[in-house]
């Protein structure tokens, strides 16, 4: 049986498999890969707060997609009530990001969840600036500098993006950027 094989039946068996399984892989390859411990009750409280953040935003597109329907045929309601009802539906994720990163200031993927809330709702500004906070938090989070290189690629300096494309790949070489 070979050293990989025995690695993965004995983090089967661990107590803490996610971060046996990335021990091995660090072991036989080099790369490491963070992973987030299930048992810490700040990410069970930010995996709560993600998929209230998924289960909105999947919301909101239901409301546009039955708002077009009933416009197609001369109903729904105007672009304006449609649009503060998605503000007010997002408003309460956004309080919810915000008050877990009052409780948790130093939790760089709290950061990272939130910048990622923003970029989806257009708000690429206010991404940066949470993707800058996780960044000085977890400078070795490879998604940390993926997500500023794309803002850097579209908003600019495009220099910076190369820069940050670069230390992410060379932070895991492995990661599709």
């Amino acid at each position: 049986m070979s050293d990989l094989t025995i690695g993965l039946l004995s983090a089967l068996l661990a107590t803490n498999q996610p971060q046996a399984v990335s021990n091995l892989v660090q072991q036989n390859t080099g790369i490491s890969i963070p992973i987030a411990n299930p048992n810490d009750p700040a990410e069970q409280q930010l995996q709560k707060l993600m998929i209230a953040d998924d289960a909105a935003s999947d919301e909101v597109d239901q409301w546009i997609q039955t708002n077009n329907a009933l416009v197609a045929k001369g109903a729904g309601v105007s672009q304006d009530e449609l649009n503060k009802k998605i503000r007010a539906r997002f408003d309460i994720v956004r309080k919810g990001y915000e008050d877990f990163l009052l409780e948790h200031p130093d939790y760089a993927r709290g950061y990272m969840a939130y910048g990622s809330f923003l970029d989806d709702i257009g708000e690429e500004d206010e991404a940066k600036s949470q993707y800058e906070n996780a960044l000085q938090l977890d400078p070795k989070n490879p998604a940390t500098w993926n997500n500023l290189a794309n803002y850097y690629g579209e908003h600019g300096p495009v220099t910076n993006a190369f820069a940050y494309y670069t230390e992410a790949i060379r932070l895991n070489p492995a990661e599709p950027i």
